[in-house]
């Protein structure tokens, strides 16, 4: 599999700028424009929780800030003991790829799944781990007590949130709430063409329809 996406040749982002130039923030849209960048998880055994390279499904850096998932999807998660603290993983086996050098071409979107939730813990984390968060425990984290966190979150972070399993008729939720939080990837059921679905495009029809919509200053 890695020798595929190595087959990519340069539109792969294999280089980890983060890393190499001691950055404290995400490269820009700009910088990863034109680039393939991976994303998933896995789960290792030992590992320190902050320090993750992670597998999974391709996505553009085009598509990064935009609300893109074609469907919600029930994942189970699997919990390990790391000093006593329980970390929660997605362990969805679709996503999960043992292979090294697969691996290694995680760079930025390295997720990770924390339950229980904790500011001070999120805080410690990688700007390269990407949080994984379904569609109640972003209404509980983007609420009016939680929102000046989930911003400072957001300023360094990316962060997902995704439909609830159980919306089996494909329904979406109002997405706004996590928007103006500042999260970057709210993702809704592009086959139900409802009211939210259609807020969800015509926001995005912002800067020139290129796929991402910047925050304000």
């Amino acid at each position: 599999m890695a020798a595929v996406f190595n087959g990519l040749g340069t539109l792969l982002c294999k280089e980890n700028l983060v890393e190499q130039e001691n950055r404290e923030h995400m490269p820009s849209p700009n910088e990863l424009k034109r680039k393939i960048v991976l994303k998933g998880s896995f789960n290792d055994i030992g590992e320190d929780y902050s320090t993750s390279q992670i597998p999974g499904p391709v996505t553009s850096a085009q598509d990064s800030s935009v609300v893109t998932s074609s469907q919600a999807r029930s994942q189970t998660n699997g919990a390990e003991e790391f000093d006593g603290e329980r970390r929660v993983y997605n362990e969805d086996e679709s996503d999960k790829i043992e292979q090294p050098d697969l691996r290694k071409l995680i760079v930025y979107c390295r997720i990770a799944t924390m339950k229980p939730w904790r500011w001070d813990k999120q805080r410690e984390t990688s700007v390269c781990e990407m949080f994984n968060i379904s569609e109640p425990k972003g209404n509980e984290l983007c609420s009016r007590d939680n929102s000046k966190e989930m911003l400072a979150c957001t300023e360094r972070q990316l962060v997902r949130v995704y439909p609830i399993g159980t919306r089996f008729d494909s329904s979406n939720y109002n997405p706004t709430l996590m928007w103006g939080c500042g999260v970057q990837i709210v993702s809704l059921n592009f086959q139900r063409p409802d009211v939210w679905m259609h807020l969800n495009q015509g926001f995005f029809r912002q800067n020139g329809g290129c796929g991402y919509v910047l925050k304000p200053e």
